[in-house]
């Protein structure tokens, strides 16, 4: 047998090589073509200075006078493109802590705003939220508000990341006042 000649029985890999290799090069193809990318949407900031808010009990400043420590720790939603504009729904999460001088019970505003529609109405919504410790000796609760929707009528000329939407904790000017004094 001469070295150029093939073995009896084996066929030349050469052709089987390249077939795999041309689908394997058809198949990386495929993966190559991608869905569109996921329509833009309007970011939602949670600002530090309003994430939080302590409710005191009485005139007290003091830490013996908490009764309750509430934060906005985030949210969880998705938006979509309609003919009207882009709907936003989401769930705001909070976390409310109990302090020495809290009940069981408790309750707190928060707001959703688009500053690029303020002074008008539809520029900030201030939202109650009530709630109730699962027992005496919880020190602490999870909420998840009700849905939110939103519905910003977004003109085709502009990109929906032109009308940020800002979720926070409603305070009042002490109460920001002490976040400041106070940071997280």
């Amino acid at each position: 047998m001469t070295a150029s000649s093939p073995t009896p029985g084996l066929r030349p890999r050469l052709p089987h090589l390249f077939a795999v290799l041309l689908a394997a090069g058809l198949l990386a193809g495929c993966s190559l073509v991608e869905p569109p990318p996921p329509p833009v949407c309007p970011d939602v900031r949670i600002d530090k200075t309003t994430a939080r808010v302590v409710q005191f009990k009485g005139s007290g400043r003091d830490v013996t006078d908490i009764a309750h420590d509430i934060r906005l720790i985030g949210f969880s939603g998705e938006c979509q493109h309609t003919d009207e504009g882009v709907e936003l729904t989401f769930h705001a999460e909070f976390l409310a802590r109990r302090g020495p001088a809290g009940g069981r019970e408790g309750s707190f505003r928060y707001f959703v705003a688009i500053p690029r529609f303020a002074p008008r109405p539809s520029g900030k919504e201030v939202l109650d939220v009530d709630f109730v410790y699962p027992d005496v000796t919880a020190p602490r609760v999870r909420l998840r508000d009700e849905e939110v929707r939103i519905l910003i009528p977004v003109p085709e000329t502009q990109s929906p990341s032109q009308y940020p939407i800002y979720l926070g904790l409603q305070l009042s000017p002490d109460q920001l006042q002490y976040n400041r004094d106070n940071p997280l």
